[in-house]
């Protein structure tokens, strides 16, 4: 499957896991703990809160038209965003990776990834 998404070079991916079976392999790795109301509870360093004057859009001809362009949808250029995919790619190629399983759009022809629940059990 990860072929089709245009991440090959993957090690090993986890494609479109449940929230329980993501909860256990957090805990698994250590990477998180349960609390005693089932919250995950993950230690998530100094960075961690999104800036909302950080949204960028690729600019190109699928999304020019379609996106309300000002101080909160940015245009992003579409070869930087290549290049820095292609960045990505390569960081994460040698990883063990847990992605969602891509969906289109109805909307749009760009890929998005769907929105899990806020608030789940495990």
């Amino acid at each position: 499957m990860a072929a089709n998404h245009g991440l090959g070079n993957l090690s090993k991916a986890h494609w479109n896991l449940s929230n329980p079976v993501l909860y256990e392999e957090a805990v698994r790795k250590g990477e998180a703990k349960v609390s005693q109301g089932g919250a995950l509870v993950v230690a998530t360093g100094k960075h961690t809160g999104r800036a909302a004057n950080d949204k960028f859009i690729v600019k190109n001809a699928a999304s020019e038209g379609k996106v309300w362009w000002g101080k909160v949808n940015k245009p992003f250029d579409q070869d930087k965003f290549d290049r820095m995919h292609q960045k990505v790619l390569k960081h994460i190629a040698d990883k063990e990776v847990y992605p969602p399983t891509p969906t289109r759009s109805p909307s749009s022809t760009c890929p998005t990834w769907p929105r899990t629940p806020r608030r789940t059990a495990p």
